[in-house]
């Protein structure tokens, strides 16, 4: 009766892998059946199994496919089939199933997971005793250095594993397919470049920095393309791709996303409106938990604006509780940050995240609201020469315009004038946004921005529990600076604000919209829908109030579509409305008057 590999007998699987091609119909299963019933006919079971390891498939390496045990046993672990140990053996039978996805260069817990089941059910078979599974669960798996390297291998491992994924375990292997990826050539040099220079540099600038890993993924936010992947330091050294599958804590990288939110949930909201910067404490679990800023200081009230720029955390935590946690939980999950959960402490971003998931997540702000969800594969050509990969780009409204392009404005002053600005020591000009991110102890360091046609996440740390004790700012701005400024994507053209934003005089004492009399002014923009702050009571009196505030309505009202006219004088005239508290006001007493 053969032996079984899922829905088929090994003769099954050896008969489709030497004659057949990888296609899935009727016609092809009984030529396989048939197939089958010949060999064992003709060969005993020693034989066919001896054929199956000479050319079963098991995984592919920077693009290339891995047949039979004796290539297996040279590029895993740098020795002959004859001369595996029984761990190394076990592992290579317990990846056949699924190689690329328990691969041991890729996924060496995954696969230590494999080899210790093979080798218990060894144990349970009576082929191996008690102290020699235990003795072989114990080695190291003793994968050596790869020693080939091809243009983008991160990219062209994770692009096998996706087509593996949608067409089959090994439909790859044999060469029959044409897979067609979105990297762009000359951009991967570039990363590769920006990621070996960072590293360098970095552990030149900082000793405790020796040996850390880095990730660098870049997208086109038009269409989600990915243009560019490094998965780590060096190919050579390990192919585990942390670009794709390295999940970390993502830190402060998560605040413009939720300033989005509570933008995005609330009309009034501007970058100009105040959030409170003083001591909280929450319960969690039945335990006190009370987060402070990164200077360890508390200033009262910061705008939104400022709170984004100097990333403070008091008013982040205001911000996730103004959302609602569920309502934060269900915005991220519809960006692709699907490890969100509903506790206190995601406001800090105290989840993880890939790199990839989180450059995914920021093409919001170039999109003006869609997220663009990433591909790696542009097409694939079957053995026949048809067309086998029919997806398209895919896009997701999330918010609106204007809300996202407010969102974007902050995002700019962070990198002007706030925790991103070293990326201006650089030749990075133009439009560029972006959020330095660094979790618990300096562990992770993130940096993710974007110019209109480029969205870029770089992670910096160790692969294990070791802290990096660096900033996002120190550690992976740098990467992502370099990165960009040779990438001749940037650009001096502006993102247009959409219709109904406006920039409007602010105090920069109150900002609130400058009276007459603020001696020192700036812009700031809002919804022109909506009416701003009261204008600026520091340096206003109320005769002049209403001058001030009739020079604001006058500008609101040209962008207005309700503008009405006066009929015996042919002005403009604004809609009255009734005037409005503060937003932080309306919501403490909305929670009893504790802001809570």
């Amino acid at each position: 009766d053969g032996y079984q590999q899922g829905g088929s007998t090994l003769t099954q699987q050896l008969a489709k892998n030497l004659f057949l091609t990888p296609e899935r119909s009727l016609e092809r299963k009984v030529k396989e059946l048939s197939l089958a019933v010949a060999l064992e006919q003709r060969l005993s079971k020693e034989e066919i199994l001896e054929l199956y390891l000479n050319q079963v498939y098991l995984g592919s390496v920077s693009g290339v496919g891995i047949s039979g045990v004796q290539q297996a046993a040279q590029v895993y672990f740098g020795t002959s089939a004859r001369r595996l140990t029984l761990a190394q053996a076990a592992t290579l039978a317990g990846i056949i199933s699924a190689p690329n996805r328990y691969s041991p260069l890729r996924h060496p817990q995954r696969a230590s997971e494999r080899r210790d089941l093979v080798l218990g059910r060894m144990e349970e078979l009576g082929w191996l005793s008690s102290n020699d599974r235990v003795a072989a669960s114990r080695a190291s798996l003793g994968i050596q250095r790869f020693r080939g390297h091809r243009s983008a291998p991160w990219a062209l491992d994770a692009a096998v594993a996706r087509v593996e994924e949608a067409l089959g375990e090994g439909t790859v292997s044999d060469g029959a397919l044409s897979i067609q990826t979105t990297i762009d050539a000359l951009l991967q040099q570039v990363a590769e470049r920006a990621v070996a220079d960072g590293l360098r540099d970095l552990e030149d600038a900082f000793q405790g920095a020796r040996g850390a890993q880095a990730a660098l993924v870049a997208l086109d936010p038009s269409d989600g393309s990915v243009l560019a992947m490094v998965g780590g330091r060096e190919y050579s050294a390990g192919a585990f791709n942390r670009a794709v599958n390295g999940k970390r804590q993502i830190g402060s990288t998560v605040k413009p996303l939720s300033w989005l939110a509570l933008i995005s949930s609330n009309p009034e909201v501007s970058p100009s409106t105040k959030l409170p910067d003083e001591p909280i404490e929450r319960q969690v679990n039945g335990e006190a938990w009370a987060p402070s800023n990164y200077d360890g200081e508390f200033l009262g009230e910061v705008t939104l604006e400022e709170a984004l720029a100097a990333s403070r955390n008091i008013p982040a935590v205001h911000v996730s509780e103004a959302i609602g946690l569920e309502n934060l939980t269900e915005f991220l999950g519809r960006l692709g940050l699907d490890d969100a959960r509903p506790y206190p402490s995601m406001a800090l971003g105290a989840f993880d995240a890939s790199p990839l998931e989180l450059a995914a997540a920021y093409t919001v702000f170039p999109g003006l609201g869609r997220a663009t969800q990433p591909r790696l594969v542009k097409s694939v050509r079957l053995p026949d020469g048809t067309e086998g990969w029919e997806r398209g780009v895919s896009k997701r409204r999330i918010t609106t315009d204007a809300s996202a392009f407010l969102a974007h404005t902050m995002l700019k002053t962070v990198v002007d004038s706030g925790t991103g600005r070293g990326v201006r020591k650089y030749t990075v000009d133009g439009e560029v946004g972006g959020k330095t991110g660094t979790t618990d102890g300096g562990r992770d360091a993130w940096f993710v921005g974007y110019t209109p046609d480029l969205v870029v996440a770089v992670w910096v740390g160790f692969d294990k529990s070791a802290s990096l004790g660096l900033t996002g700012a120190q550690a992976a701005l740098p990467i992502w600076a370099r990165f960009v400024e040779r990438s001749g994507r940037q650009s001096n053209v502006g993102m247009e604000a959409p219709e109904d934003v406006i920039q409007v005089p602010i105090c920069v004492d109150s900002r609130a919209p400058a009276a007459v009399q603020c001696p020192d002014t700036t812009v700031a923009w809002f919804r022109t829908q909506e009416e701003a702050q009261p204008v600026c009571e520091i340096h206003s009196d109320k005769t002049m109030f209403s001058e001030a505030r009739s020079i604001i309505d006058g500008i609101r009202n040209r962008l207005r579509p309700e503008q009405t006219t006066s009929a015996s004088e042919g002005e403009v005239v604004a809609p009255k409305k009734p005037a409005k508290r503060g937003f932080w006001q309306r919501l403490r007493r909305r929670r009893g008057g504790d802001g809570q």
